[in-house]
């Protein structure tokens, strides 16, 4: 026994069909659009990250540059370049993303360099961060995930001094 279905009934039942598939449709490039979104960012962060490795595990080298430029800044130019030369057929947009990783680390560096510079010439203290040749005692010993009571002590003596400021003492 068949359903039977009116001439109105079957063109409704096809135009929810066709609404369905264009619905679908829609998810699916929306993922799509997402997945890259993320994949991108992926790249992006991992780029920098991994730049920002290599200047703490090889500040000499790292310091040195590519030809007195800082290693991340030419690689930023570089993929920049490669686009441009249409090397990076079908990949723009996740070689822009390991380019502005690069870039980024580039920025965060000069960023922390130019705030520590006015500190200084403002005769304040600049830092501490991880890697600050400046900043002794704030650093866990090579190899270490903790820091020495000293360190701890010198770190809330810190933060003592920055409340004591805050509050206008």
């Amino acid at each position: 026994m068949g359903i039977v279905l009116s001439q109105q009934q079957a063109e409704k039942v096809e135009a929810e069909i066709q609404r369905a598939k264009t619905a679908l449709a829609n998810i699916k490039e929306k993922a799509k659009e997402e997945g890259d979104r993320l994949l991108c960012q992926a790249i992006a962060g991992g780029t920098a990250f991994a730049a920002g490795y290599a200047n703490g595990r090889y500040p000499d080298k790292f310091q040195k540059g590519i030809f007195g430029y800082a290693p991340d800044l030419v690689g930023a130019v570089a993929v920049d370049a490669a686009m441009m030369f249409g090397l990076t057929k079908g990949m723009d947009q996740y070689a822009n993303a390991g380019g502005t990783g690069l870039l980024c680390s580039y920025a965060n560096r000069a960023g922390m360099k130019a705030g520590a510079d006015a500190a200084k010439k403002a005769g304040e203290k600049a830092g501490p961060w991880i890697g600050d040749p400046d900043v002794s005692g704030t650093v866990a010993a090579e190899g270490s995930n903790s820091h020495s009571d000293e360190q701890v002590r010198h770190l809330m003596a810190e933060l003592e001094e920055l409340r004591r400021r805050a509050n206008g003492g």
